[in-house]
């Protein structure tokens, strides 16, 4: 499995912690939400009849 490596300085942590932040924080519930009402809307209009 493929995956990211990130090597930092012991001195600049706390800033790359920072940066960081909003990747540890991010909150799935819009973007999954989103997702599933496209699916639907796709689902729907396959099955409509002609």
């Amino acid at each position: 499995m493929a995956g990211i490596s990130i090597s930092v300085d012991a001195k600049d942590l706390s800033q790359v912690l920072l940066r960081l932040k909003p990747i540890f924080q991010f909150e799935p519930t819009e973007l999954m939400t989103a997702i599933g009402a496209l699916g639907e809307s796709q689902t729907r209009r396959g099955s409509e009849p002609e």
